[in-house]
């Protein structure tokens, strides 16, 4: 029984910290460059295969959409640019994230920020851009004023995004 108290003792002393807009918002351009990146890739090379640039286009939607929700899942809540930033996405009630929490939570976000981006890509590309716009900073902006630094997706999810710190391990010593 004292080593199960010592090890909550010991969790109660790794208090995380929420990660602020500034560390999420360069977790995300590090992300989106990766993204970016391999659509560019999927673009350039799949115009060979594949003519159609739509296809293409949810191609590398899917893509992203399985960067998030894969490396969110196993990789404790962290992408490659959260992993950067020293930041992790975290349940409400602790541990790690649940198969709908890390599917939809943050690609719910960039889907829907994407998809308007498609749809109005062809009509004109200047609202395409607006609106994606809109939509992400509109949730930058819902996090600088939460006062958990919470997004809406983190709200609808029961999520947060925290520091990690390397003390945030814990280890049961015998």
């Amino acid at each position: 029984m004292a080593l199960l108290d010592e090890y909550r003792v010991e969790l109660q002393a790794n208090e995380f910290e929420p990660a602020g807009v500034i560390r999420r918002g360069i977790a995300i351009i590090i992300d989106f460059a990766i993204c970016g990146a391999a659509w560019a890739g999927i673009n350039h090379y799949g115009l060979e295969v594949l003519p159609y640039q739509t296809i293409l286009d949810l191609i590398g939607l899917g893509f992203c959409l399985l960067y998030f929700a894969l490396l969110n899942r196993y990789s404790y809540g962290q992408t490659i640019g959260k992993r950067a930033m020293s930041i992790a996405i975290m349940p409400k009630t602790g541990g790690i994230l649940n198969w709908t929490q890390s599917l939809w939570r943050a690609p719910l976000l960039l889907v829907s920020a994407g998809i308007w981006g498609l749809i109005f890509r062809d009509i004109n590309p200047d609202i395409g851009g607006a609106i994606t716009a809109i939509v992400l900073f509109g949730n930058m902006g819902i996090i600088i004023v939460s006062r958990n630094k919470r997004g809406f997706h983190d709200y609808l999810f029961g999520t947060y995004v925290v520091k990690k710190k390397a003390q945030n391990i814990v280890t049961i010593n015998k």
